[in-house]
């Protein structure tokens, strides 16, 4: 079935980005975050055990929204006014969501915190395998570009760029990640034209740290 039918069966609409709650205009940053929320809240091992299927049928879509909306060209698709073309199941794209699906499920595996999924996340996703997950692939879509770093990672501001930047300097050394020119020799100007272009991140996220969000989802 369509990602639109989907979307229709379970969550009763047919424009994904409501399934997500986050607009059209929505960086991926953004829209990760909405989507890891949401499987968490969705999550098999939060929901009554007599609806586990319909539990992973919501976290499976919800995967597959957030892998169409942050790929420019599956979104570009998907924006257009022609209809969306009927999408092929992989074999990897099922073993992306497994990956996922368990990672969402350890930020949640051993929370006590009963203010909602937003503030588990915020509270647990840096420093996490899914957010090394998230770093290896930003990392290696902008072929190490820093400011791509910050547009694909939840989360993500220019103070964390140090802590980053360390992860990647590990993973290169050990071959796990391919050693990019515009992330070794990226000029401080460049970093400085950063920290200006991002900073509305860093007060952003000390805003959302000082208040709870109303619209948070529920554990």
């Amino acid at each position: 079935m369509s990602v639109c039918g989907e979307s229709w069966r379970l969550f009763r609409t047919r424009d994904i980005y409501k399934v997500l709650d986050v607009p059209r205009w929505a960086m991926p940053r953004e829209i990760r975050s909405a989507a890891y929320q949401l499987i968490m809240k969705e999550h098999p091992n939060q929901r009554a055990a007599n609806q586990p299927q319909r539990a992973l049928d919501r976290c499976k879509l919800v995967f597959r929204i957030m892998s169409i909306l942050t790929n420019d060209k599956q979104r570009a698709l998907y924006d257009s006014p022609s209809e969306f073309p009927q999408e092929r199941a992989s074999s990897e794209l099922n073993l992306a969501f497994s990956t996922v699906l368990s990672l969402c499920g350890w930020l949640i595996k051993d929370s006590q915190d009963q203010s909602g999924v937003n503030a588990v996340f915020r509270n647990n996703y840096k420093g996490s395998h899914l957010e090394l997950l998230d770093i290896k692939a930003a990392y290696t879509l902008g072929k190490g570009c820093m400011d791509r770093l910050i547009i694909e990672l939840p989360l993500m501001t220019v103070k964390d760029e140090p802590r980053i930047r360390k992860i990647i300097k590990k993973l290169t050394k050990s071959k796990e990640l391919p050693v990019y020119s515009k992330f070794i020799n990226e000029s401080l100007e460049k970093r400085r034209r950063r920290r200006l272009k991002f900073a509305v991140y860093d007060s952003y996220e000390e805003q959302s740290q000082s208040k709870s969000n109303p619209n948070s989802f529920e554990l």
